[in-house]
């Protein structure tokens, strides 16, 4: 009987152990971590919610609060942490909606930034010259990126667009960026959104409809390139100074603008999969950045209008 007692004890201790153990992880869990204390921020409330305006703690892991005085904190001002020099890593909590401008530009120790499902917004310069920020993630919900909001964040390797993700100039211009993955649904590419990345492949998902102006210019390591039918535009030096050998047109492309290609030294053949743009003459005729450099071959299929052999616009051609 004394045995059974001793048994039933040490279960029942073992078993509290347990339970202690599991709430005390609970408390600890990554995903919602203890925030910071409110008097380590300035903020105000605007139409019954909170946006934070400075950071004003020590801490180096700053863990935005989900409330104020009763009240959700929805934003994060305009420069509420930039040029902090100490903040290493950022938790926003799924309260918030809004990132302004410059809120964390130049925080030059930020590594990790961790963004909810309810974010919205990113604003213009955001997390521009964040140079060691490699981890975070965009919700898919985000609806808007602004312009330059990570540029030059060299340690940033990866992101994946969303579709309903409208994205400034030059958003993610002389980052580390080595894949981008683009959500069905993107239509357009920006202006100078990605150029000066170190890409080496792209592929376009099926609704992309155009290029812009130098896009993807000086991405030195981007062979291999996929441009998906139902393209229509591409853009004035979209392509400029890349790795590319060779290239596939799509046969829906209309439009391409002067030196899409230029200083594409590798590049040695172009294929058509439909007829000749009209305007392509003005690409092969630019002597201005870096046009004159390029010599490559075009290719078109047997049967496709527009084109002349053996030269096409003083280019060699051939049929593929």
């Amino acid at each position: 009987m004394r045995k059974a007692i001793c048994i039933l004890a040490v279960l029942i201790c073992i078993s509290f152990l347990m339970i202690s153990c599991s709430g005390d992880n609970a408390l600890k869990s990554p995903t919602e971590p203890p925030p910071t204390p409110i008097e380590y921020f300035t903020f105000e409330e605007i139409n019954g919610s909170i946006t934070i305006t400075k950071y004003i703690g020590l801490d180096k892991n700053v863990v935005i609060p989900k409330t104020v005085n009763n009240l959700p904190v929805t934003h994060i001002g305009a420069n509420a942490f930039h040029m902090n020099r100490d903040i290493m890593s950022v938790f926003l909590p799924d309260t918030v909606t809004g990132i302004g401008i410059s809120a964390f530009g130049n925080c030059e120790s930020l590594t990790s930034v961790v963004l909810p499902g309810s974010l919205e917004e990113i604003g213009g310069c955001a997390f521009e010259n964040c140079q060691k920020l490699s981890d975070i993630t965009l919700p898919e919900n985000l609806k808007k990126i602004g312009g330059q909001a990570f540029l030059n964040c060299k340690a940033l390797k990866q992101v994946i667009i969303s579709k309903d993700c409208v994205i400034g100039m030059e958003a993610f211009r002389d980052s580390g960026l080595e894949n981008i993955t683009f959500e069905t649904g993107v239509t357009h590419i920006p202006d100078t959104c990605f150029a000066g990345t170190n890409i080496q492949t792209l592929i376009l998902p099926e609704t992309v409809q155009t290029i812009g102006w130098q896009a993807f210019a000086d991405c030195k390591s981007l062979k291999n390139v996929s441009l998906n039918e139902g393209l229509i535009t591409v853009g004035d030096l979209a392509f400029y100074s890349t790795d590319l050998e060779e290239i596939i047109i799509p046969s829906t492309v209309t439009e391409i603008k002067e030196t899409t290609f230029g200083n594409c030294l590798a590049l040695d053949k172009i294929k058509f999969e439909g007829n000749a743009p009209d305007n392509f003459l003005r690409i092969l005729q630019g002597t201005h950045f870096g046009a004159e450099n390029v010599h490559f071959t075009i290719c078109y299929h047997s049967g496709a209008s527009g084109f002349t052999s053996p030269e096409w616009n003083e280019y060699p051609t051939e049929i593929w």
